[in-house]
């Protein structure tokens, strides 16, 4: 793709950002792909340059979008989890019958402990149900839609909301 460093970018549309640091003007949240970040950031116990991987994320960014490099309004910062991008409209779980297999996430919701605890939940609830006979619950593709951005939910629980309990939002 020309730019290996960026797995997302997402507008922070100006306006109801500020309290995360973010400028009134419009800006970017940028996404580093897995692979490059084990690259830069191998560990959690390693170091890493901050200024060098916001100077490779900016980049990565113009080359994609045809802009000017712009500037960092944020300092870049190692996000222990993922946050998901997608949500599942049609179930919490999926369960296949025939393999007797289930499965459970965070990501059929969206993202964190909540929407994990729902899933096991909701797959529990359905397969203690006194149906003699569980059909499988297999979602299609087509149930799979962009989430939706909750602006003021907080930073462990997506990839924008409230300020994170670091000034930086940042790890050493």
């Amino acid at each position: 793709s020309g730019a290996p460093e960026l797995a997302l970018a997402m507008r922070a549309r100006p306006g109801g950002h500020e309290i995360r640091g973010l400028p009134g003007e419009e800006s970017w949240i940028l996404v580093a792909t897995s692979q490059w970040t084990d690259s830069i950031r191998p560990d959690a116990k390693s170091r890493w340059d901050k200024k060098l991987v916001a100077s490779r994320m900016l980049r990565s960014f113009a080359t994609l979008s045809g802009c000017g490099v712009g500037r960092s309004v944020r300092p870049a910062y190692h996000w222990g989890g993922v946050s998901s991008i997608t949500q599942c409209i049609s179930s919490t779980f999926t369960f296949d019958a025939g393999a007797c297999l289930a499965f459970i996430g965070d990501f059929f919701l969206g993202h964190g402990a909540n929407a994990a605890l729902r899933s096991a939940s909701d797959l529990a609830a359905y397969l203690s149900s006194r149906s003699p006979l569980h059909t499988s619950v297999l979602p299609e593709s087509k149930d799979w839609i962009p989430k939706q951005v909750d602006d003021f939910a907080e930073d462990t629980d997506s990839i924008s909301g409230a300020a994170a309990a670091t000034p930086d939002h940042s790890w050493p």
